[in-house]
């Protein structure tokens, strides 16, 4: 007997970009039926509908090269995750030959898009107003800072502590306290960057 299941019901669906790894791209035209059809490259890491994903901390991934988008990749071994595929994930433009660099291929839109399932209450663009030898890195908490009137970096990557402490320079001093915290989504090193931030992310626990 079937059973039918009620799901995603909170959380948010967000439009991300995949990380797929290099493309090694078949180069001879295909044909299908008398039709031209695309050639299908194998991808080093593809995502697929259903995967667990978590964020990449590429340095192209800034805002303005993304659109806005957060750029997901493949889950490895025990950790935590960012959300789950909800749509298999379809090209953007399908490159012509075989690609390795990805801030290249992030420029030339040569990527895959789906749909993410997120467990947070929302979504909010946040100004960073500081450059610093503090880099906002996709996965990063951040934090208000008063005197900068924006956000600023907070602790290194996602993590299953809830503290709040800070050190004098915001750095984590061992425990990381992304539940409290809003989780920034794209890549910021310099001054008025923007990046989206991820309030109230419940993230999904991972193992080998």
């Amino acid at each position: 007997m079937g059973v039918a299941l009620n799901y995603t019901t909170g959380g948010k669906r967000i439009t991300c970009i995949v990380k797929d790894g290099n493309i090694t791209n078949a180069t001879e035209t295909q044909y299908q039926g008398g039709e031209m059809v695309v050639p299908h490259g194998a991808l080093a890491s593809a995502v697929k509908k259903g995967d667990i994903v978590n964020l990449s901390t590429d340095t192209a991934n800034t805002a303005e090269a993304t659109g806005g988008d957060p750029v997901i990749t493949p889950v490895t071994g025990a950790g935590v995750a960012f959300g789950i595929v909800m749509t298999n994930p379809k090209w953007v433009v399908y490159p012509s030959s075989s690609q390795t660099t990805w801030a290249s291929m992030l420029s030339k839109k040569y990527y895959r898009i789906c749909e993410v399932w997120v467990a947070c209450h929302m979504i909010i663009e946040a100004i960073c107003p500081e450059a610093s030898s503090n880099a906002i890195t996709p996965g990063n908490s951040l934090i208000w800072d008063n005197s900068a009137d924006g956000f600023v970096y907070g602790r290194d990557a996602l993590s299953l502590a809830n503290s709040a402490v800070f050190d004098s320079s915001g750095d984590d001093t061992g425990a990381n306290g992304f539940l409290t915290e809003p989780i920034a989504l794209h890549y910021a090193a310099t001054d008025d960057l923007y990046v989206a931030a991820a309030i109230g992310l419940v993230p999904i626990r991972t193992q080998a």
